[in-house]
């Protein structure tokens, strides 16, 4: 990813309440990157060992949790209960640049000539 989608983020989470958000996760493909709370960085605890972020939705806990009519109307549901540690692959400067290292990246001959003129 380039400079300016470095400096970027940093400028918006100065802009948004300064050091309570970091650069979480970034994608390479799409450049795009998640400006995250540090609520969802957690830190490391006996059922999280090395502690970090946790950016990912459980969603079958969530959708559980969304339709429960009784929870819902109590506003009984938090954000705990359904969030999961981001993958190293998706952090913010990790190798993998955002990429699933399980799925296989398909690069179009366009794609390829312009990713050799960088």
């Amino acid at each position: 990813m380039g400079a300016n989608s470095r400096v970027w983020p940093q400028a918006v989470r100065h802009s948004r309440g300064g050091n309570q958000y970091e650069v979480s996760c970034a994608h390479e493909h799409s450049k795009c990157l998640l400006l995250a709370h540090k609520q969802f960085k957690i830190p490391a605890s006996p059922t999280l060992p090395k502690g970090g972020w946790n950016t990912w939705i459980d969603f079958d806990k969530f959708l559980a949790a969304s339709l429960d009519e009784k929870r819902r109307t109590a506003n009984d549901i938090s954000h705990t209960e359904y969030m999961l540690p981001t993958p190293n692959w998706a952090l913010y400067g990790s190798e993998e640049v955002g990429f699933d290292p399980k799925q296989v990246r398909r690069v179009s001959a366009k794609r390829k000539k312009y990713l050799e003129l960088e």
